[in-house]
């Protein structure tokens, strides 16, 4: 090859490099985090509640019961998921033997979240009269093919 090219190879690796260089420090700032505040939440939430509570016709009273079950279990869960996340934390990648009485206390948790769960929704139904029950085990059901992330399957 020629001089005349060695000079154009060099210049383009030059102009190349500037550029990237360029691009390395001044990259463009990332998209803002889409994050959904609490009071969005709480609407969206409030949005799902409500119409459970017009599908299945309830009562004030019955709406009252709801929510004060809602409430305590709602707090159960708080507080067990909260235990949940410590031990977590508490897991070390250095020593595997002492992870597994941690991971056993973990799965104890995730056990007594999903009865908790199971008992909730048994109380939320004995709330209901019997037509009202009819419904709510349709709604019921739906709910837990939409959140069940295993199901391959999900039919509503």
């Amino acid at each position: 090859m020629s001089k005349k090219y060695y000079h154009i190879i060099i210049a383009l690796l030059i102009v190349l490099n500037i550029f990237s260089w360029r691009l390395w420090w001044e990259k463009p700032p990332l998209p803002p985090r889409i994050d959904q505040n609490e009071t969005e939440s709480k609407k969206h939430r409030d949005r799902g509640m409500s119409r459970l509570y017009e599908e299945l016709n309830l009562s004030d009273e019955q709406t009252k019961e709801f929510e004060k079950l809602r409430k305590e279990y709602f707090d159960t869960v708080f507080v067990i998921n909260k235990d949940i996340d410590e031990l977590r934390r508490d897991i070390s990648p250095e020593n595997l033997k002492s992870n597994d009485s941690i991971f056993k206390e973990m799965g104890a948790k995730k056990a007594l979240l999903e009865k908790k769960t199971f008992i909730h929704f048994n109380e939320l139904r004995e709330v209901c009269n019997e037509e009202q029950k009819i419904k709510f085990d349709t709604v019921h059901k739906r709910m837990m093919n939409h959140f069940n992330r295993w199901s391959r399957d999900k039919k509503n």
